[in-house]
């Protein structure tokens, strides 16, 4: 099934146990876990952005591919609580809720 984000929400799948940050510092595969405060992930779907007042559009500031930083527990499963896509987790949240994107 596919899924289009409206307005400004993203639907990101999250890595399971792979690159987190704990601080400022970021944790490699070998030792990361979930437990941290922050997650890495990968954007799949975006809407095409809130609109103001005056009608104006304004658009993510996020691309489908684009690793981000997410909070732990931001988001919301969008489909059932513990959707599971070949081992990865997927959730729906507003870009204002990205806190960065992982530069290459």
């Amino acid at each position: 099934m596919k899924l289009q984000p409206l307005e400004d929400q993203v639907l990101v799948e999250l890595d399971d146990a792979t690159e987190t940050f704990a601080g400022s510092v970021l944790v490699k595969p070998v030792t990361a876990k979930r437990d941290g405060v922050m997650i890495i992930g990968t954007v799949l779907a975006v809407g095409p952005g809130k609109r103001t007042d005056a009608g104006v559009r304004i658009e993510p500031a996020v691309q489908v591919g684009d690793r981000v930083v997410v909070p732990k527990w931001v988001g919301h499963a969008w489909e059932g609580e513990n959707v599971r896509t070949m081992g990865k987790e997927q959730r729906l949240m507003p870009v204002g809720e990205l806190l960065a994107v992982v530069l290459p």
